[in-house]
């Protein structure tokens, strides 16, 4: 390994520290809360949040936009 990807290896947060999880957790949660919603909106709302997080992720290990 090259020193950059240790030292970017070194210094990603892990998970559950960033905002990223936290908004996918409220992502995933509250269409189920809202009962406004029909069924199919809240399972694709729950869906959405938790592919932008899993994206969010790979591109921070990845080091995009740093």
């Amino acid at each position: 390994m090259t020193d950059r990807v240790t030292e970017e290896r070194r210094t990603l947060k892990p998970g559950w520290k960033t905002t990223e999880f936290y908004v996918s957790i409220v992502g995933g949660i509250l269409p189920w809360i809202v009962p406004a919603l029909p069924p199919t909106w809240q399972a694709a709302l729950s869906t959405a949040a938790a592919a932008v997080y899993a994206v969010a992720r790979g591109m921070a290990k990845r080091g995009i936009g740093q």
